[in-house]
């Protein structure tokens, strides 16, 4: 695959966020492929000269930091929006916010506590976002195994009887 100007495409349409993006064939791949594994979406925009983030619409799949480890809208772009999968959201009965694990369903982070109902992007929010694709990785519920008979609670001496 060619690097550098070569593989820069002018803009390319998401359907699913409906925005278009100035970012790579690859990237945009990548950024698709999330789309379709139903995980956490984050969208940055180029800064202006203020810092403001106002420019093209950037997917985090955009450049690959050698030294995190992970992958960045670059250094000229900022967070702008976070995409949370469908079924990540959970609200208790007091009306708080929560991420919850998508696999085990007992890890939950307190996500929206002053029920803001528009989300622009927030660092505290991605750090949150953060730790929950860390945990979901790296989470194994237990299965339940069924047709399986209880373990006695504690085995009886045996009683040598004389005669």
């Amino acid at each position: 695959m060619p690097r550098g100007p070569s593989a820069h495409v002018k803009k390319i349409f998401c359907k699913s966020c409906e925005l278009m993006y100035a970012s790579t064939a690859g990237a945009m791949e990548k950024h698709a492929q999330v789309h379709r594994q139903n995980g956490y979406v984050r969208i940055g925009r180029k800064k202006d000269a203020q810092g403001r983030a106002t420019g093209d619409y950037r997917p985090e799949q955009h450049l690959w930091n050698h030294w995190t480890g992970r992958y960045y809208y670059g250094s000229d772009a900022k967070g702008w929006r976070n995409v949370l999968p469908r079924d990540a959201l959970f609200t208790n009965r007091a009306g708080c916010e929560f991420l919850r694990c998508r696999k085990c369903k007992t890890y939950k982070i307190l996500f929206n506590h002053n029920n803001r109902m528009d989300r622009p992007h927030d660092h505290s929010e991605s750090l949150r976002i953060s730790k929950m694709v860390a945990h979901e990785s790296a989470c194994k519920p237990k299965e339940k195994k069924e047709n399986q008979h209880p373990k006695p609670k504690r085995a009886m001496k045996k009683q040598v009887v004389k005669s």
